[in-house]
């Protein structure tokens, strides 16, 4: 298993969003890793694409409209960290020229970036779901994130360590992963 490139897969069907209060028709999309990590990717076609014939429209969008959005979701599984929202118009001739938020193709090495923060953020999720929390600690150029059982507030805690906040986060999740993975095999 990788955590560094993560590879997502569809989870369901899409669900119909509605009350967003935009002139687009939303679909929203679940995606999930081998690591059980889950994130959700919104794809936004603007009314005017919707109300264009297809056969006028450029291929991405027009394939986005027949698939109620899953062909551009399947254009980022491989991203490292696929983007929150994207966004296409009657103009998007690829998936480059499609606005995209939260997201990103490759690594990001700073911390500050929305893409890193969001990565963290899903990764803290998988942990609470399972009762526990990750602690950040940095010592001089490297991070540890303490993995820590909700019901223990004290004793030894095992960590992953990384460059940044997130790498940290990733080699918990790879820690942890590796010593449970073969737990209870039912």
């Amino acid at each position: 298993m990788t955590i560094g490139l993560m590879v997502w897969r569809i989870e369901g069907d899409a669900e119909l969003l509605e009350g967003h209060g935009a002139d687009a028709t939303i679909w929203r999309w679940c995606l999930l890793d081998d690591a059980g990590l889950r994130t959700e990717v919104d794809v936004k076609v603007s009314g005017s694409a919707m109300a264009s014939a297809l056969e006028l429209l450029p291929e991405p969008v027009g394939n986005a409209v027949l698939s109620q959005g899953r062909t551009t979701v399947e254009e980022l599984l491989t991203w490292w960290q696929p983007p929150r929202v994207v966004a296409l118009h009657a103009g998007s001739e690829n998936l480059g020229l499609a606005l995209k938020a939260g997201g990103s193709q490759d690594e990001i090495l700073d911390d500050d970036h929305p893409a890193a923060t969001r990565r963290r953020e899903i990764i803290e999720a998988w942990f609470a779901e399972r009762a526990a929390s990750l602690w950040y600690d940095r010592h001089g150029d490297v991070w540890s994130a303490l993995i820590l059982p909700d019901e223990a507030r004290v004793g030894a805690a095992r960590a992953g360590t990384g460059a940044t906040k997130t790498a940290a986060a990733q080699d918990a999740l790879k820690l942890y992963l590796g010593e449970h993975l073969f737990q209870n095999p039912c």
